[in-house]
């Protein structure tokens, strides 16, 4: 006689469901005044600045997680009106909309309002800066457009065709010595970007440096700044030492400031002075040409000296 034979019985595993404390109303509301802090110190800021600012402060712990919840906050915090909606950028998500006018004043307002020399055009170098994280564009070009300094923003690695417009923008004024800064990450793929931009270069005709703005190990330790694992799964981290850190934990004001400085060691300043000269007294020509005008309905008008309409 053949024994019945059993089969055994499956595992039945149930979910634990183990409860996270929750934040009191207290602790919340004692986050939002830490937040509205950050906030007021800076002009504007990406979620994820506001982020680091957060754990730096002390206001939450160093947990991707906790991001989320910033978000979730700064969302509440623009709808109620407690902060300002536009203190909080982001760049990756643009209207695309032409000019118009409405009348010649306002069109002239406009150009006497925009226009400026280049005010490298006798420099003997000329300076581009090359953004890893496009989020970060609007606190960049705050620096960038002050000083007239090509601004080359990144999802990550650049495209063959970001690169051939470096090339293009390089090659407008092929007598300049190039100075190309990089903004990225401190990890493995941040690191191979900036190599992977330099070899692209490489085939350039054109003379060039390639320096890491940020982020670097010294930065690291001189703004204390928050690391986070580097990811294991990254076949570059193999070749990595340390804990990565991102460009978005250097604190706004720093960030400007680091670009800032490197920006003024590469120009004379006698030669800046000169071309601002001349662009005040091409602007004064530029009053005089378009000071009367017509505009749609017949009516005479002037542009005064600050370009307002009388």
């Amino acid at each position: 006689m053949i024994a019945a034979t059993h089969e055994p019985m499956p595992r039945v595993y149930k979910a634990r469901h183990t409860k996270r404390p929750r934040r009191t109303k207290a602790v919340m509301e004692a986050l939002r005044d830490g937040l509205i802090d950050i906030i007021n110190e800076y002009d504007q800021m990406t979620v994820r600045q506001v982020f680091y600012q957060a754990v730096v402060r002390g206001l939450i712990p160093k947990d991707e997680k906790q991001y989320d919840t910033i978000d979730r906050l700064l969302v509440q915090m623009r709808d109620d009106g407690t902060i300002n909606l536009d203190v909080i950028i982001d760049q990756t998500r643009e209207i695309h909309r032409l000019w118009d006018y409405g009348s010649p004043a306002e069109a002239i307002r406009r150009i006497l309002s925009s226009y400026k020399r280049d005010p490298w055009e006798d420099q003997p170098e000329r300076v581009v800066i090359i953004l890893e994280k496009a989020a970060l564009a609007g606190i960049v070009q705050d620096v960038t457009d002050r000083y007239h300094v090509p601004l080359m923003t990144c999802k990550g690695f650049s495209s063959i065709s970001q690169i051939q417009d470096l090339c293009d923008v390089m090659d407008e004024h092929e007598d300049a010595s190039w100075v190309l800064f990089h903004l990225g990450d401190h990890d493995p793929s941040g690191l191979c970007i900036e190599q992977s931009i330099e070899k692209r270069l490489l085939d350039h005709d054109g003379d060039f440096t390639l320096e890491r703005l940020a982020v670097t190990p010294a930065q690291v330790s001189q703004y204390h700044l928050p690391t986070r694992p580097t990811k294991q799964k990254d076949t570059r981290a193999k070749t990595f030492n340390g804990a990565s850190v991102e460009l978005d934990a250097i604190a706004p004001d720093i960030l400007k400031d680091i670009i800032e400085q490197a920006i003024m060691q590469h120009i004379d300043q006698d030669i800046f002075a000169e071309t601002r000269d001349r662009e005040q007294r091409d602007i004064r020509r530029l009053k005089s040409v378009l000071g009367e005008y017509k505009d749609n309905d017949g009516h005479e008008s002037a542009i005064d000296e600050e370009g307002v309409e009388s």
